[in-house]
């Protein structure tokens, strides 16, 4: 999930830009199920709404939601890496 991640928040980051909502839901519904695993509410609730957003053709909405989902990466991100000793 560590390295997995960057990688799909840069996918969301490149089809949000292009305007592929098809993209942005694939890359969240991706993320969403990898942030599951770990029982990681706020980060599966963030990737889950910008997934929605998407599906919705809500395009206004998806920088804001994009950013709420990377900072709840990134707070995921800081617990994993001392759990995994890193």
């Amino acid at each position: 999930l560590l390295e997995d991640a960057p990688r799909r928040l840069a996918e969301l980051d490149q089809a949000a830009a292009r305007g592929d909502l098809r993209g942005v839901q694939r890359s969240a519904h991706a993320l969403k199920g990898a942030v599951a695993n770990f029982d990681a509410s706020e980060a599966r609730g963030a990737a889950r709404a910008v997934e929605l957003a998407a599906r919705q053709g809500e395009l206004a909405e998806l920088g804001a939601l994009l950013a709420a989902l990377r900072g709840s990466w990134d707070r995921l991100a800081v617990a994993l890496a001392r759990i995994a000793g890193t």
